[in-house]
C-alpha cells in the first residue's frame, strides 16, 4: 500500500470522525454521556455549540477539495486545523475527566499531525 493511500485513508476516516462528532455535540447534547460533561463545564453548552461548527467545518474542508477547485494546501492546512482543534479539545475533556474522550482527542490530533506531515513532506502537493 502506498503512502499516498494511506494518507487517503487517514483523510476520509478524519472527514467522517469530524462531521459525526460535529452532530453529536450540536445536536445530541441531552445524551446521558454528556450530561456528566456539561454540568462540570461553565459555559459547556456554548463550547459544544462552538466546538461542533469547528469540527463540522474540519471535517468538511478535508473533503472539499474532493468537490471543488481549491489550492493544493488548503487540505494541508486543514489537517493541521484539525489537529490543532483536537489538542485544544483536550483542555475541557481533562477538566470534566473524560478519559475516553481524552485517547480519542489524542489519537484523532495524531492522525490529523501525520496527514499534515504527509501532505507536505512524504506527498508535497502541487
Amino acid at each position: 500500500m502506498s503512502i499516498k493511500t494511506v494518507l487517503w485513508v487517514i483523510q476520509g476516516i478524519l472527514a467522517v470522525k469530524m462531521i459525526t462528532m460535529a452532530v453529536s455535540h450540536g445536536f445530541q447534547q441531552n445524551l446521558e454521556t454528556m450530561q456528566g460533561a456539561i454540568q462540570s463545564l461553565v459555559g459547556a453548552v456554548t463550547l459544544l455549540y462552538v466546538a461542533a461548527g469547528l469540527m463540522f467545518l474540519g471535517g468538511a474542508a478535508l473533503v472539499l477539495p474532493i468537490f471543488i477547485d481549491l489550492p493544493a494546501g488548503f487540505t494541508l492546512a486543514a489537517a493541521a486545523a484539525v489537529a490543532v482543534l483536537m489538542l485544544l479539545s483536550l483542555v475541557p475533556h481533562i477538566i470534566a475527566r473524560d478519559d475516553p474522550n481524552i485517547f480519542v482527542s489524542l489519537i484523532l490530533s495524531a492522525l490529523a499531525a501525520f496527514l499534515a506531515y504527509g501532505l507536505w513532506a512524504l506527498v508535497p502537493l502541487k
